[in-house]
């Protein structure tokens, strides 16, 4: 029943905004009774709390899986998550970034705002574990992608233009040459 109520809110929450969809309509529309919903989530913060659990664990999937797909070097495993964004940005439903939407309207919870911390913690790191070693030597690099990617999404969720995609993704090649040229091992003197 869990699964049920939270595939309800995920498209409620996310297409009409989470102040908008109140405790009853989310019974009316997973058809449950109250007592139901409440059984499993005591409150609205906390099927807030599940919604955000629920998208992360499956965004993390998808941008996994998108650079499992692709070679090991830092500039495929980058341009997979950026590829992975542009697919999403072109669905008919989307509206941004669902973890900043939340953080939007329910920014008041301190949960909340550590789940979108967590979040964007965790896509940093998946930019971190694309770079590979140069991510260590690099320091700056991991937070500098993820910093493009969130650009991408909210310029996205505004133009409603792919190419924002695009051009975040060309900004991050440009940035991860500027980095390989840096760290690349210096020429022996001969």
């Amino acid at each position: 029943m869990q699964r049920h109520i939270l595939a309800t809110v995920d498209g409620l929450f996310y297409r009409e905004g989470i102040r908008a969809v109140g405790m009853d309509r989310v019974i009316a529309v997973a058809g449950i009774a109250k007592a139901t919903l409440y059984r499993h989530f005591p409150n609205k913060e906390a099927l807030v709390c599940a919604y955000l659990l629920q998208r992360h664990a499956r965004v993390l999937e998808g941008m996994r899986s998108a650079q499992a797909n692709r070679a090991d070097s830092p500039a495929e495993q980058v341009a997979a998550l950026f590829e992975w964004l542009e697919g999403r940005v072109g669905l008919e439903a989307f509206r941004g970034c669902a973890f900043l939407l939340a953080l939007g309207e329910y920014g008041h919870s301190a949960a909340v705002r550590r789940i979108v911390g967590e979040h964007k913690a965790a896509v940093r790191e998946l930019f971190a574990q694309a770079l590979g070693p140069l991510g260590g030597t690099a320091a700056d690099l991991p937070r500098q992608l993820a910093l493009i990617y969130d650009g991408a999404l909210a310029a996205t969720s505004v133009l409603r233009e792919p190419e924002a995609v695009r051009l975040a993704a060309r900004t991050a090649q440009l940035l991860l040459d500027e980095a390989l040229r840096r760290h690349a091992p210096k020429p022996l003197p001969m």
